[in-house]
């Protein structure tokens, strides 16, 4: 029986979805993230100001690693921005064409089991969208929680403002690189649901044509 996995590891990646963006701009940007946390906890924790100042730095990279990202993602798309509908229609294609090649291999597996594959796709899906929607608010919240912060309302303490900002900064762009993950996560969960919602089509209609076709012989065996 396929896995989810082996599913999604059919798909050939085409030329078109493949980033021209170096693998270590990620990587660079999560430890960004991860010495900005470490700096901004341990100035917290020690009550020194330089090492929360310093944890803006490494923020600041991570931030331009962002930017860098999408000047990469505009590079490589820059077809769709001459030719938008040609060049959908054309990934759309493509797309349909492995889908059926890769359904028609899991139609061989029992109806049972995909539709249960399928169920829990559905669930998995629907979880997944809500944190989503949850890094959206929170992405929002944040810019709010700043102005609020910096407008003087609450009259705080300058080392408290200065904290607050780190975090929200920090907040800010976590809540906007989880985003485009599982934004990435969630295409190819769809491609697998519409794989197996495409399958399993197929083997209900091959149990139709079957069933016609016994129907048939019974007929033509009574007249």
């Amino acid at each position: 029986m396929p896995t989810f996995s082996s599913i999604l590891d059919s798909f050939p990646e085409s030329q078109a979805s493949q980033s021209s963006a170096p693998r270590r701009i990620n990587a660079f940007m999560y430890l960004c993230l991860v010495v900005s946390a470490a700096l901004f906890g341990s100035g917290f924790y020690w009550q020194q100001r330089a090492l929360i100042y310093a944890a803006v730095v490494p923020l600041s990279f991570s931030v331009i690693t962002i930017l860098i990202k999408i000047v990469f993602e505009l590079k490589d798309n820059k077809e769709m921005f001459k030719n938008p509908g040609g060049s959908l229609a054309d990934g759309l294609d493509q797309r349909f064409a492995q889908e059926k090649v890769i359904a028609a291999e899991l139609a061989a597996n029992d109806l049972i089991e995909l539709q249960r594959m399928k169920a829990r796709l559905d669930a998995d899906l629907i979880r997944t969208e809500r944190w989503l929607d949850v890094l959206k608010l929170l992405s929002m919240l944040a810019p709010a929680v700043f102005i609020l912060v910096t407008a003087g309302i609450f009259k705080l303490p300058d080392f408290i403002q200065d904290i607050f900002k780190v975090a929200v900064a920090a907040a800010t762009v976590g809540a906007i690189a989880a985003a485009i993950a599982i934004h990435r996560g969630l295409v190819g969960l769809r491609t697998i649901w519409s794989t197996l919602h495409y399958a399993i089509e197929l083997v209900e209609e091959k149990k139709k044509k079957r069933f016609r076709k016994v129907s048939r012989k019974r007929g033509e065996r009574a007249a």
